[in-house]
């Protein structure tokens, strides 16, 4: 003799998703006060594309590797550079403007 199979057949999306909204609208709510806003940050960087020659780029890798006690990125190279740069006199920037240009 067969017993029934009654109540075996797949259940429809529209089951599953009811079953699912009475789960999550008995789950206790983990926030008493409402969500924050996300920060607007403002943009600090920009990008920039220019070219360097093979020789420039790996003097910029070689230099970014050379603190041994953090990270130094490639950005971080260019910027010393120009720090290094603001700190010298007029004619010594363009001294030194002059002879990169002429090489």
């Amino acid at each position: 003799m067969m017993g029934k199979l009654s109540g075996l057949r797949k259940p429809t999306n529209a089951e599953i998703e009811k079953k699912a909204q009475s789960f999550i609208s008995s789950a206790p709510s983990q926030s008493k006060e409402p969500a924050k806003q996300p920060k607007v940050r403002e943009k600090k960087f920009e990008r920039h594309t220019f070219s360097l020659t093979q020789e420039a780029s790996q003097a910029i890798d070689s230099l970014s590797c050379l603190p041994r006690t953090f990270r130094s990125s490639r950005s971080d190279v260019v910027k010393a550079g120009i720090e290094a740069l603001k700190r010298m006199s007029e004619d010594e920037v363009i001294k030194l403007l002059e002879e990169v240009k002429n090489t």
